[in-house]
């Protein structure tokens, strides 16, 4: 199991969220990014039943292996921020370790109110990397 957080991808050319603020009088520039899939971890880095933090862009992701399949969602709890790539994972529910909110890992649902949850974002595995690519 990996310890710590890892930060991946691209510079000041990709800024995260696809927004970027004018050195002119601070305005917004929009641009359009395109996202890709990046390697955030090697299979067998990360065990059955946990989850670990990793950085894409800037962004908190947790990302979480649930029997073999992984599932990457944003890693702030909705209540207070708490990182939940650091709670226990029971089946494909991860429960914040600071008070207890629970989320859906396959589809980042608020386990005690669906219609809200945090930000799912694609994983996939391609050879022995396990690869993510950044959700809305």
């Amino acid at each position: 199991m990996m310890s710590g957080s890892r930060s991946i991808g691209a510079g000041p050319a990709s800024p995260a969220g696809g927004r970027a603020v004018s050195a002119k009088e601070g305005t917004a520039v929009y641009i359009n990014v395109v996202r890709d899939f990046v390697t955030v971890a090697r299979v067998g880095e990360l065990i059955t039943g946990r989850g670990i933090q990793v950085t894409v862009d800037g962004r908190w992701v947790g990302l979480f292996n649930v029997d073999g399949q992984y599932y990457a969602v944003d890693n702030l709890c909705l209540h207070r921020g708490g990182p939940l790539s650091d709670g226990p994972l029971a089946g494909c529910v991860v429960t914040c370790p600071w008070h207890g909110w629970q989320y859906d890992v396959t589809s980042g649902a608020l386990v005690q109110e669906p219609r809200v949850g945090v930000t799912k974002h694609e994983a996939r595995v391609v050879g022995d990397e396990v690869q993510v690519r950044l959700g809305d």
